[in-house]
């Protein structure tokens, strides 16, 4: 069974690529999304040194395909 959550007219699920504000750099950086979690997503980024860190869910959006690195 997949996860998905509605954000506006956007679903992103468990596994999909997105953009994300990192909290503790305060930056945008592309990630994927590992669970949602009530009013946040954990998003796994894709530079190894950025980790996992619980994104507020109006900071993530779905990354376009072709998008992205």
């Amino acid at each position: 069974r997949q996860r998905t959550r509605q954000l506006g007219r956007t679903k992103l699920s468990v596994g999909q690529k997105v953009t994300a504000f990192h909290p503790t750099v305060r930056q945008l950086h592309s990630g994927s999304i590992l669970t949602p979690d009530g009013d946040h997503f954990r998003v796994q980024f894709d530079r190894p040194e950025l980790g996992v860190q619980l994104v507020m869910d109006h900071q993530v959006a779905a990354q376009e395909s072709g998008l992205g690195p």
